[in-house]
């Protein structure tokens, strides 16, 4: 196989039951439609995409509303499970409301892409990269 010049780990230390209960049963789509059909006024300031990502916040009430949302369709809620994966749950909100808010993936990836270490690493490397390609020559100090 080939290893890569810059390895970077899945860290996987967020991830939590409670997490994967809401992932496998849609429950951040399924409240996401709910979300943004009922509550325009909250979302009709933003207008693009690239608004949305830098201006929407995930605020504990909406955690909140979530978690009952959840509960309603049968995921209990689970206070250590929400403690280990509380970031990874806000971010996903986060995306699954961009996404229908925008009716694109516009509004999904680049919120997932900010806590994305693997994409987040090679796009720093980049400019390396770029040096390296002008200069033909190979750089020792990315190998681990």
């Amino acid at each position: 196989g080939v290893y890569p010049d810059a390895f970077v780990p899945i860290d996987t230390s967020a991830n939590s039951e409670y997490f994967s209960a809401l992932q496998q049963e849609d429950m951040f789509r399924l409240f996401a439609f709910r979300f943004v059909d009922n509550n325009p006024p909250i979302l009709q300031s933003i207008q693009t995409p690239e608004q949305y990502l830098t201006s929407f916040q995930v605020s504990s009430s909406l955690v909140g509303s979530f978690t009952r949302f959840a509960e309603s369709k049968g995921i209990s809620f689970d206070q250590p499970g929400y403690n280990t994966s509380a970031e990874l749950i806000t971010t996903r909100l986060k995306a699954y409301i961009g996404r229908h808010l925008f009716g694109s993936d516009e509004g999904f990836y680049p919120v997932l892409h900010q806590r994305d270490n693997q994409l987040q690493e090679a796009l720093h490397l980049l400019p390396v990269a770029a040096e390296l390609e002008g200069s033909g020559q190979v750089n020792l100090a990315l190998k681990h």
